[in-house]
This record gives C-alpha cells, structure tokens and sequence, in this order.
C-alpha cells in the first residue's frame, strides 16, 4: 500500500434543521504521514507518479465504459492532468515549441475528455501565454477562440474570455 493511501470513513448524524449532515474524516497511517513529511519534493513527485501509475493501469484493465475513458484523455501514454510538470519544466528551460506541441496535444485530450462540459482551461492558457511571450497575438486569439468554441454555453472560463479581449486589443495596436 502507498503512503497516498487514504481510508475515508463517514457518519451520518441528522440535524437540527436542513436533514442529515455527513461527517468525512481521513486517516492517515502516522508511519505514512512522517514518511511522506520526510520526502524530498522530488521523492513526493515520484511517489505521486507512481499512485497515478497503479490508477491507470487499473482504469485501462477495466471493462468497456472506463477504460474508453481513460483512453479518450491520454496523451503520450498518461492521462492529459499528469503533463503540467513537464509544461512548468519546458517552459522554464524556454523550450517553447516542445512546450507549444505537447499542449496542442493536451488540449486534443481535453476536448475529447470533456463529457459536455467546458475542456480543462490551464493548457488553453498556458499556450496563450507562450505565445503572447512571442508576441504572435494572432496564434493566442486562434488558441483561445478554440477554447471557446469547445465550450457549452454560459460554462467558459472567465481568465479565458478576458485575456481573449487583451491580446485582440494587443494585436490591433500591433497593426497599426
């Protein structure tokens, strides 16, 4: 068993008014919590991989529903939430086209993982944000407008929208 392993247990107690309150409690094994305290941010990262690891095995060994699930969001043989380290590394070592590829990759992820609700944002943004760096305002308006379009309505990302006005007030001052 993992350190990230976690046992739920929960009551029920009702209430004095509004019906019955749930009451959620962890536990966690102490040998656990000081070995993870213990742990090197590094050593937490991988431990972190590690769990995420089993949990994809297991959702991808499982029948029909879940494992078409699993499958719809992976990028690269992980699931599309597992590359924002990596992004974070790219970018800080201004390698911006592997940043830019891998993104366009997990933004394909999000979309098809989306279950009619609005695609995960961050890699929307974040490619945003590399290319507003590079001061290429059209390819940031294209990458939001996408974002936007993959949203149902009344569910976009406010960050969104509002950096989409931004970079079109920046790329009409651009073209003057």
């Amino acid at each position: 068993m993992g350190i990230l392993d976690r046992v739920f247990r929960h009551t029920t107690e009702p209430r004095r008014q509004g019906g019955p309150r749930v009451t959620v409690s962890i536990e966690v094994n102490d040998d656990s919590a000081a070995r993870w305290a213990a742990m090197s941010p590094q050593e937490r990262r991988e431990e972190k991989a590690r769990s995420q690891e089993a949990l994809r095995i297991e959702r991808l060994a499982a029948d029909g529903a879940t494992a078409a699930r699993e499958r719809r969001g992976h990028v690269r043989g992980k699931h599309y939430t597992e590359w924002p380290d990596t992004v974070r590394d790219l970018k800080r070592e201004e390698r911006h086209g592997e940043a830019l590829d891998l993104l366009f990759e997990c933004i394909d992820a999000a979309e098809r993982d989306r279950d009619g609700r609005e695609p995960a944002p961050w890699y929307t943004e974040q490619a945003a944000i590399i290319f507003r760096k590079g001061k290429d305002y059209a390819a940031e308006i294209a990458v939001l407008e996408r974002y936007q379009k993959a949203c149902p309505r009344g569910q976009r990302s406010e960050t969104v929208d509002a950096r989409l006005m931004k970079a079109r007030q920046f790329l009409s001052k651009s073209t003057r």
